[in-house]
């Protein structure tokens, strides 16, 4: 079997996959830490943008060409839907300003 074969089954059926699966993997811890980096995928450079409890465990990533205010808040509203029985009660982003213009801040309460 080709790999770009396995590749283009990956893309098509990975979003139902996760909707399927998400369901069974419970609960999360309140506290979630938010980040994001620079990767190269296809030859071309994305923003990767990634949520995990405190425990380390993956609440959702999203993979964007840009990094704005609405990017952060698209990956947001994204984790935040993903999550919504388990909402969190703090999140925690870096202290180096990642998202331009006032946004997300260090500790702020969703509450």
């Amino acid at each position: 079997m080709d790999a770009s074969t396995i590749f283009r089954w990956v893309q098509c059926y990975a979003p139902e996959l996760e909707k399927r699966v998400r369901w069974y993997q419970g609960y999360r811890s309140g506290s979630w830490r938010v980040d994001e980096t620079y990767i190269r995928v296809g030859g071309q450079w994305n923003y990767l943008f990634w949520a995990v409890d405190k425990r380390g465990e993956l609440i959702n990533f999203m993979l964007l060409d840009r990094r704005d205010t609405g990017a952060a808040y698209r990956f947001l509203g994204k984790a935040l839907k993903t999550m919504r029985r388990w909402p969190p009660h703090s999140i925690i982003t870096t202290s180096l300003a990642p998202i331009p213009k006032p946004s997300i801040g260090c500790g702020v309460n969703v509450n």
